[in-house]
């Protein structure tokens, strides 16, 4: 198992588009190797997002990373996130 573990830190005026963004909430269709995802927000920060994904191969993840979606949605969320320090 690979777990995964993401931040994005949304800009605050970028918060409810963020949350609607394409792809934000995609249901993963059985066999593609996804176990779980979550996408809650931060207990402490609304505008910090924390994704949680486990993944059955390194192959079924490194296949989600190529798929057409994931290119939609690194383009959307580019726009909505802060800068890293």
């Amino acid at each position: 198992m690979i777990y995964v573990v993401a931040t994005s830190q949304v800009k605050p005026e970028c918060r409810d588009a963020f949350i609607k963004a394409p792809g934000m909430h995609r249901r993963h269709p059985p066999g593609e190797g996804l176990h779980f995802l979550r996408e809650p927000h931060s207990i402490h920060d609304p505008n910090l997002f924390v994704v949680v994904e486990r993944w059955e191969t390194r192959e079924d993840l490194n296949a989600h990373g190529k798929a057409p979606h994931m290119k939609v949605w690194r383009e959307y969320s580019r726009r909505s996130r802060c800068r890293r320090p």
